[in-house]
């Protein structure tokens, strides 16, 4: 019986379930706004700083090439070597840093979606297993509303056909225990034979 009464209750969470679609999907919807729209801001910051970085590195090279253009002018040319050799290892420094920024901007980035990605699906999952959680409930209510419903049928009907005497033995037995429930059943019986006349006169 309870394995009926669980696959009934499932059915009525499926219906539930698929009444329910445009809702869920609507959520999810939203979910899946929300994280792209925190992808989108991630990127945009992220462009930010890498178009900070790329106007640092033409300020520099600028820079550098005035510096090169005041080293030729130098007429030692023991000095003008040296100056040249600090000057290509500041160079080579600088674009070290540059190269190392830009790929941890990109590291960063991706982590930032990884992240972003793991917890959409958590979300998702949650929202999910609430919808399940909200339909089993709903289905629930509704199955035993209806059984309930049932119920009060079948036992209507079970005392719309109950004979007399059972019903005066039973409402007897319960003002006047013991000897109530013969003294009903007796009435019960003249009121059987009076009803069984009266349907016979009917046909």
């Amino acid at each position: 019986m309870f394995q009926q009464v669980e696959k009934n209750i499932k059915e009525e969470q499926e219906r539930i379930m698929k009444e329910k679609e445009e809702e869920i999907n609507r959520r999810e919807e939203e979910l899946k706004a929300k994280y792209e729209d925190e992808i989108e801001q991630m990127k945009k910051e992220n462009e930010r700083e890498r178009q900070e970085n790329q106007n640092e590195l033409r300020k520099r090279e600028e820079d550098f090439k005035k510096r090169e253009e005041e080293i030729k002018k130098e007429t030692d040319v023991n000095v003008q070597k040296e100056l040249q050799r600090k000057l290509e290892e500041q160079q080579k420094l600088f674009e070290e840093e540059y190269k190392r920024k830009e790929k941890a901007l990109e590291e960063q980035q991706q982590k930032f979606i990884n992240h972003l990605e793991k917890k959409h699906e958590e979300e998702k999952q949650k929202l999910q297993e609430r919808i399940q959680h909200e339909t089993r409930q709903q289905a629930e209510r509704e199955y035993l509303r209806k059984l309930e419903t049932e119920v009060a049928r079948a036992l209507k009907e079970a005392e719309e056909k109950l004979p007399y005497r059972s019903k005066r033995a039973r409402d007897w037995g319960d003002y006047v225990p013991l000897v109530g429930g013969v003294f009903g059943g007796a009435i019960g019986s003249v009121e059987d034979i009076v009803h069984w006349i009266i349907e016979l006169h009917k046909d």
